[in-house]
């Protein structure tokens, strides 16, 4: 791994760092471990759909930006922007609307009291989607002008202060006001990469951009909402246990995942222009190559990563459980599922590279019908796991998806 990747994961890894910490300052202050899991299972809401337009507009708003000059990109980058954020708002505004009836669907395994709580929380956190959606044009923007670094410092940046301002509102004024700072969070964010949009101007052929990346942003996005309906069926299943095992396991879950995601975005920010680059010239041996180094880094990576998990997962738990009261009862139970998560560590970076490499190819569908299988298995597999042992199986569950995901894409992209 460069020194360059080495930053941008750490960078990447102090962002993911904070919102742990955000989720343990949430189930520390919250005041009790119903108040805890509803902020969660709010936050599950708009956690799925900024997820999903993630995955769409990084996929495809790359190719619309990633390798014109920078006056083109930024007046591309300023439409994208309002033609995200425009349909996001419509939607934010339609889901508070009707918060009270999809919430008891939701989580129906909460109590009234939690349940009317995650009801004003996810009203209140829904105004972040506009905001988010221009964060992610931003940082493709950054990214394709080689500003991955500036892109990563943003978002660290935004989480941190996210994190300040809950340890110092909640215990004031309660959880009950706390879901504003996560449009917050996300207006910080947004400012900061604000100057990604300087030096262009309004493209003449801005409804043809607009039309091209929105035929690609469904797909994608239909993907990117396969992989965040993860959290959504977690919390739905899990609303049916004890109360604060929806806290216990989106701590453990966001501590194995966040380490994915660092290895993921360090290996895969700044390698995203090259692999279009490759497949923009034709030439697919070096787009394989690529392919093949990154995914071998993934799972070195990962296997030390899941070391580390196994040595210091179990004492970093009970010493949490000091601070977190739920973690102190569950710390045992937590460190075993964190354990069956552990193949995620490899598994996420490694079949992040392989979907950006078919991507790069054009075979967008393809990439939709693997990530779907693997998704009905993990769906299956989590429901049936639950019934049987309870969070083990969630856990199970969730690393069938990233694995049996990752061995599908791969050898899919072996015979593109």
């Amino acid at each position: 791994m460069t020194a360059r990747a080495v930053l941008i994961s750490l960078l990447a890894g102090l962002g993911l760092g904070a919102a742990l910490l955000a989720t343990l300052a949430v189930a520390a202050f919250a005041g009790s471990p119903e108040a805890a899991d509803a902020w969660l299972v709010a936050l599950a809401v708009s956690q799925f759909l900024i997820g999903a337009m993630q995955a769409g507009a990084v996929t495809a708003a790359m190719p619309a930006i990633a390798g014109e000059t920078p006056h083109v990109q930024a007046g591309r980058t300023r439409v994208l922007c309002l033609a995200i954020a425009l349909p996001a708002a419509l939607l934010a505004a339609l889901l508070a609307l009707t918060a009270a009836w999809w919430m008891r669907l939701l989580a129906p395994g909460l109590s009234a009291e939690p349940l009317l709580l995650a009801t004003a929380l996810a009203r209140e956190q829904l105004a972040a989607l506009p905001l988010a959606g221009a964060v992610l044009i931003l940082s493709v923007r950054g990214q394709s002008a080689g500003a991955a670094l500036a892109v990563e410092a943003a978002g660290a940046a935004a989480s941190l202060l996210f994190v300040a301002a809950l340890v110092l509102l909640i215990p004031r004024a309660g959880i009950a006001q706390a879901g504003w700072l996560v449009p917050a969070r996300w207006a910080v964010n947004a400012a900061l990469l604000a100057g990604f949009m300087r030096g262009g101007t309004w493209p003449a052929d801005a409804a043809g951009v607009v039309r091209g990346v929105a035929r690609k942003f469904t797909s994608f996005a239909a993907f990117g909402a396969l992989y965040q309906s993860a959290v959504v069926v977690d919390r739905f299943l899990l609303s049916f246990a004890a109360p604060g095992t929806v806290s216990a396991y989106a701590i453990v879950s966001g501590v194995v995942l966040a380490g994915a995601s660092v290895l993921e975005r360090g290996l895969t920010a700044p390698s995203l222009p090259r692999l279009f680059d490759d497949a923009k010239r034709g030439d697919l041996a070096s787009l394989r190559a690529r392919q093949l180094r990154l995914q071998r880094l993934a799972g070195l990576a990962g296997l030390a990563a899941a070391v580390a998990l196994g040595v210091l997962g179990l004492p970093l738990l009970r010493l949490a459980g000091d601070f977190v009261p739920l973690l102190a009862t569950r710390a045992d139970e937590s460190w075993r599922a964190a354990l069956l998560l552990a193949p995620c560590l490899a598994a996420v970076p490694a079949g992040a590279v392989a979907a950006a490499a078919l991507n790069a190819r054009g075979h967008a569908r393809v990439l939709l019908r693997v990530i779907l299988g693997a998704w009905v298995a993990s769906l299956i597999a989590k429901a049936v796991g639950f019934s049987l042992v309870g969070v083990p199986g969630v856990a199970a569950g969730t690393s069938l998806y990233f694995v049996a995901g990752f061995i599908a894409l791969d050898r899919r992209a072996a015979r593109a």
